[in-house]
């Protein structure tokens, strides 16, 4: 469980820098300013995952899991660009979305 949260963290605030750029880069785009304002939230609630999110993300998860790693970074690029993620559960579920996606494509 602890290595799920590490990677979840780690991807959001991997995110945080580069979207701080894109802010910087483009000053007119109000997403960006979003994103990097819910990928820091996100991240604090990464911290302290509910017993009912773990249990969502846990059969996906695999440290050596390519779909996970890939798959966890295209929903993290999309905070702040998809209006259904506002939130850490609906970051939640929208990666099992796209995880049971993946995997069923696969």
């Amino acid at each position: 469980m602890l290595e799920l949260k590490k990677s979840v963290n780690y991807a959001l605030n991997h995110a945080i820098p580069w979207r701080a750029s894109l802010q910087s880069k483009f000053p007119e785009d109000p997403r960006n300013a979003l994103a990097v304002e819910l990928l820091t939230r996100f991240s604090a609630d990464a911290d302290c995952m509910t017993e009912e999110q773990v249990a969502k993300l846990l059969p996906h998860f695999s440290w050596a899991d390519e779909y996970w790693h890939t798959t966890l970074r295209t929903v993290v690029r999309r905070v702040g660009y998809q209006r259904t993620i506002r939130t850490f559960d609906d970051f939640v579920n929208t990666l099992v979305s796209y995880l049971q996606h993946v995997k069923a494509a696969a």
